[in-house]
């Protein structure tokens, strides 16, 4: 389970999935959003909380975000990762290129004072692009006919089981089969196979090796008012925009990857009064917005063979 999670006090959970808004996953968990690391200022947990935590059983973790002080401070930072310099991924066997592992995140905070020893404010932008190879072994139809070579094809199949063009020589000796324009279209996309390059048992099995590409930007905005030494307001503001593209199931080329384009925006204001050194009261208020379209996916169309159950174009 979950556990149920507080930035600064303010609830941070999506009450669909179950998830935090900010850190939720977008495709196959990599993080549609998440809270840059130079902005947190401590975080604690809990594993038996008291009830005004309420909402949903297990552990609270509680995340205080940084604030600004008398002083202008800032940092910069970044952080790198590139296949030049790490082993060879298990299933990316020689003599294919090595997969590809890039991964840049970098960011940047900056926090001050608007008025000295009155009002203070804290920024931290953090961005990643990342590139990942997906190494493996493929089914991908045979793209040239494997007339020819009948012979070594698997008892009890024919050509136009494993490839394209024998399954459209078929379909068009067939009588009232006929291609479908758009399969026939879609069928000059796939990944070029000549068969028989892996292991006798299986002609069409092919070594392909699709990019994730991510890009991500967040950014955190907060400012605090100390109205006396009895009340501090606190408004924050959490934004972040990312760009998914992922092979989450068997795609068989770039164009049928699964894609989502997630936006999150969290704001919230905080009032503390302290009337004396023994007793504090919280008021809080927050919004929180996720627009995460359904990850978009491209099927794959083929061709029906004589062997199929009639001739058409299936999804």
């Amino acid at each position: 389970m979950v556990a149920k999670v507080f930035i600064d006090g303010a609830v941070d959970n999506d009450v669909y999935y179950g998830e935090s808004v900010v850190n939720e996953a977008g495709i196959q968990g990599t993080p549609a959003s998440f809270l840059p690391l130079d902005a947190i200022q401590e975080f604690n947990t809990q594993e038996s909380p008291s009830a005004d935590y309420g909402g949903k059983p297990g552990a609270v973790m509680n995340v205080g975000l940084k604030s600004g002080t008398n002083e202008l401070h800032g940092t910069a930072y970044y952080f790198g990762r590139n296949s030049a310099l790490d082993a060879r991924n298990f299933f990316d066997l020689a003599p294919n290129p090595v997969s590809a592992l890039i991964m840049h995140q970098f960011g940047a905070s900056l926090g001050g004072p608007l008025k000295k020893n009155k009002w203070f404010y804290f920024v931290n932008y953090e961005g990643i692009r990342d590139k990942v190879g997906n190494p493996g072994v493929y089914d991908g139809p045979v793209t040239v006919s494997l007339a020819s070579r009948a012979s070594e094809l698997p008892a009890g199949t024919v050509p136009a089981d494993y490839s394209i063009v024998d399954a459209i020589a078929a379909c068009q000796a067939t009588p009232g089969c006929v291609a479908n324009p758009l399969s026939l279209k879609v069928a000059q996309l796939f990944p070029t196979n000549p068969g028989f390059t892996l292991k006798p048992s299986d002609p069409a099995a092919i070594n392909l090796d699709l990019n994730n590409t991510n890009r991500g930007d967040n950014l955190v905005a907060k400012t605090d008012y100390h109205v006396n030494e009895h009340h501090v307001l606190s408004a924050r503001f959490l934004y972040s925009n990312s760009d998914l593209v992922e092979a989450d199931t068997v795609a068989l080329a770039p164009q049928w990857l699964s894609t989502t384009r997630p936006t999150t925006i969290v704001s919230g204001l905080n009032w503390v009064w302290t009337p004396t050194s023994r007793w504090a009261r919280h008021w809080r208020r927050f919004a929180a917005r996720t627009s995460s379209p359904r990850p978009r996916r491209a099927w794959c169309w083929w061709i029906c063979t004589p062997a199929m159950s009639g001739c058409c174009t299936r999804k």
